[in-house]
This record gives C-alpha cells, sequence and structure tokens, in this order.
C-alpha cells in the first residue's frame, strides 16, 4: 500500500458505487461546545475537517486549529524551494484556508520536524494538554492512515482526550487513495454532512494550499502532490471520521435541573408519532409484567401501562423518576424505581419473568459492555414467547458511545430469538423481538 498520491489510487467513483458514505449513520454535533483540530502538516486539517471547522464556526462556536509541522519536507527534491522557504508559504497557506472556514479560529503552529512526530510524541502531547480542556471535541489524522506523522498525531491527541475527558474523533486521509470498498477491519465509522456554505468554504479553503494543490514550478521535483483524482475526494459533501475515545458521561440529574421534559417527549410530534410506532408495533393488546428500561418522566410508561396488568419503569435520573411517579401515582400496579443498569439489575426480575420488555432511547448511553449485559440480562428476565422492543435515534450523537444503528446490531447480534418488525427511517430504527415459541400476530390470533 501507498500513501503518495503520485501514483495511482483508488478512484473516488469506487467508493461511491460501493455506496460506502451513504451506509454510515450521520454524525449528530448536537452536544459540539468546543472544536480542536489536530493536523500533522498545513492542509490536513482542511482535508480532512474544512467542513466541520467551518460548521463550528457557523454556530459561533470557538474553534483552534493546531498544526504539528510546517510541512516542510512536501518537496524534498524541489529545486526551486528550500526548506524554511516551503514551511513559511505553507504557514501562509493554512492561515488563509484557516480564515476561509472560521475567520475567527485559533491557529497554533507548533514547528515540530516534519517526517518525525513519533520521536516527538512526548512534545506534542505536552502542547496538545495546554489547548484541550473537559467536554471539547478533538478532531485528528487518522492513526491507520499509512503515514507515521498521521499516526503519532492521532496517538498524541487520543492521549491528551482521554487525560482531559474530551470527544476524539479521528478522520482519514490516505486511506481513500490506497483503501479499498470493503477493505476488512475498518473502524465503526459516522458520516458529517456538509451544507452548500461549509461545502463551498472548504472547497476554497482546499484551493488556497497551493504548494499541495498546484505545481511548485515546471521543474522535476516540483511536480503537484495532490492530483485532481486524490483531491476528488475531498470536494465530496460530506466527511468520514472515526469515534475513538469512551464515552463521556451524560448528566441526567443536570438535564432535568433546567427542563422538566429535555427530549420533548410529551409536546414533540415527532417523540409523539415515534411513540404511537413502537405502540402499534406490539404484537399483542394486552401483557401481564412489563419492565421500560429508561423511562424518563413517564410519557411512554403512562400508554404502557393501560396495556399492562403489572408495569416496573427505570430511570437513572432521580427528578425524572420523581415525575415519573406522579404522572403515574393513581395507576394500580405500576412501579418506578430508580436504578443504574446493568449494576443494579435485581434478581428478583429473573425470578418473575417480563412478557414485555421496552428498551427506548437509552441503548446509546449503555457505554462499553453495558449495551451486551443489559441485553444478556433482558433475554434471561423474559418469559417464554416474551417480547423485546428496541427504539433509538440512528445519528451518532458527538460524545456518546454509539449511534442507534451500532445498539441495534448489538441487540440483534446478542438477543437472538424472531424479529416480528423492522422498522427504519433516516431518523430512528424500531425493532420487536419475540423469545421462542413465537408467531406472527396473524398466526397468534389464528388467522392463518
Amino acid at each position: 500500500m501507498s500513501f503518495d498520491a503520485a501514483e495511482a489510487g483508488t478512484p473516488v467513483s469506487a467508493w461511491q458505487e460501493a455506496g460506502y458514505r451513504a451506509s454510515l449513520p450521520p454524525l449528530d454535533t448536537g452536544p459540539l461546545r468546543r472544536l480542536i483540530v489536530v493536523a500533522a502538516h498545513p492542509d490536513d486539517e482542511t482535508l480532512m475537517a474544512g467542513g466541520l471547522i467551518a460548521h463550528a464556526a457557523g454556530r459561533g462556536l470557538p474553534v483552534t486549529v493546531v498544526v504539528a509541522t510546517s510541512g516542510e519536507a512536501s518537496h524534498p527534491h524541489s529545486p526551486t524551494w528550500t526548506g524554511p522557504a516551503l514551511a513559511a508559504e505553507r504557514e501562509r497557506e493554512v492561515a488563509a484556508a484557516l480564515d476561509r472556514l472560521a475567520p475567527d479560529a485559533r491557529l497554533v503552529l507548533l514547528r515540530m520536524p516534519d517526517g518525525a512526530l513519533a520521536e516527538q510524541e512526548t512534545e506534542l502531547v505536552s502542547a496538545l494538554l495546554s489547548e484541550v480542556a473537559a467536554e471539547d471535541t478533538v478532531v485528528s489524522t487518522w492513526r491507520g492512515d499509512q503515514h507515521p506523522d498521521h499516526s503519532a498525531v492521532a496517538r498524541a491527541a487520543a492521549a491528551v482526550a482521554s487525560r482531559r475527558r474530551a470527544v476524539h474523533l479521528e478522520a482519514p486521509i490516505w486511506l481513500w487513495h490506497w483503501g479499498e470498498p470493503g477493505i476488512a477491519r475498518l473502524p465503526e465509522a459516522v458520516r458529517f454532512d456538509l451544507d452548500e456554505p461549509a461545502l463551498a468554504a472548504k472547497r476554497d479553503a482546499i484551493a488556497l494550499h497551493a504548494t499541495q494543490v498546484e505545481p511548485l514550478s515546471p521543474a522535476a521535483g516540483d511536480e503537484v502532490l495532490l492530483r485532481p483524482e486524490a483531491l476528488a475526494h475531498f470536494l465530496l459533501d460530506s466527511e468520514v471520521v472515526f469515534p475513538t475515545s469512551a464515552a463521556l458521561p451524560v448528566d441526567f440529574d443536570g438535564m432535568y435541573a433546567t427542563a422538566d421534559d429535555p427530549w420533548g417527549f410529551d409536546d414533540r410530534w415527532y417523540e409523539q408519532r415515534k411513540r404511537a410506532l413502537l405502540l402499534a408495533a406490539l404484537p399483542r393488546p394486552r401483557f401481564a409484567r412489563v419492565l421500560e428500561i429508561g423511562c424518563s418522566s413517564g410519557t411512554t410508561t403512562s400508554a404502557l401501562a393501560d396495556r399492562a396488568d403489572a408495569l416496573v419503569a427505570t430511570d437513572v435520573a432521580s427528578r425524572a423518576v420523581e415525575q415519573a411517579r406522579a404522572r403515574l401515582r393513581d395507576r394500580p400496579g405500576v412501579r418506578v424505581e430508580q436504578r443504574r443498569l446493568p449494576d443494579e439489575w435485581p434478581d428478583a426480575w429473573g425470578a418473575e419473568p417480563f412478557d414485555l420488555i421496552v428498551l427506548s432511547e437509552v441503548g446509546f448511553y449503555l457505554a462499553g459492555t453495558d449495551l451486551d449485559e443489559v441485553v444478556d440480562l433482558s433475554r434471561a428476565a423474559l418469559a417464554p414467547g416474551g417480547v423485546f422492543v428496541a427504539c433509538h435515534w440512528r445519528p451518532h450523537v458527538l460524545g456518546l458511545d454509539r449511534g442507534g444503528d451500532a445498539v441495534h446490531r448489538v441487540i440483534r447480534e446478542r438477543f437472538g430469538g424472531r424479529r416480528l418488525v423492522e422498522h427504519v427511517e433516516d431518523d430512528f430504527v424500531l425493532e420487536v423481538f419475540q423469545t421462542e415459541p413465537s408467531a406472527s400476530v396473524a398466526a397468534a390470533t389464528g388467522l392463518r
């Protein structure tokens, strides 16, 4: 494999025909508060994250771009440019590109040796520690890009993000050139879609890196580095990132302290419609025992209680539990408990199995192996023929462990049983599973 753009690489059409980007879940940048982009060389910041930089700037968010080297080694055989002169020119280019993407952004030039960042990783980590704070979003080059400087930047950014409890995303650059669609063992990826202003700003900013997208001169050694076929991968209306950091903790109690209904479960038509679809997907009109994991203030719980002889609802947030209890205080057979699952999963739930378990908009908050454990425990807590319902927002929310598509992949792999319902929209995925014995609604009601 090669990361030399002077050599023939995989054309952008091959990736597009394979539908790679189109198949990725979108990135939900709602939680973005401050963006730190760490580039190995001038132009990396624009190629890998120019659209995201423009997006953050358009929202009025603070942006810092840290460039580790000045790119003085990009044309080692140039007869017309010295290394120092090229470094100075590339610094001017990155400043101009950043001014186009985010005029108020802060540019930090570390001026480390181009091509030797692996030997400077300790110093790079130290420099980044002074730039990154808790809950920042850090975007770096990708450690698998087959370029040692890109790998060193990724490792340093990952170490700093871990220490600072920041979100870390890695963005490929050379993957598109040497890689092929269907390549094995690519990390879980998400897609950030660029609107027209962000895409226009990115395209303009790429053109401002003239030493990389145009020949330095007609002489041998001054050839263009990023030929049109290589640049085509970065002129698309999306960017691809690999979320690599651990999920950030979510302050649910803090959210309920500022709003009684942080997600708008009661008032938003989106939530009302989704809830109606979930309830309509249930294969039976009534259930003996129901468990709802993550009940929030009890909006869906109230509807489930209409179809349950007994219902247990749980949530991790004390304020949510208080609201749900108040909403359901006159409903017989309903119990609302504050529990952090899977750690506080009661043994009694296995002794008294449930006929229905609902896991809605919760799975992406179960980081690491917690989701695996909750799915396994749910499967074990269901009675024969029991029903498991999962419904989740599909985009990958910045700072969480995974998006809805990834949550449902885990559920399908671990739960087994029969899938009765699969409903997929751009926004959410809804699936209904049943343990053995299972049957379709028509078969269960004697219609076939």
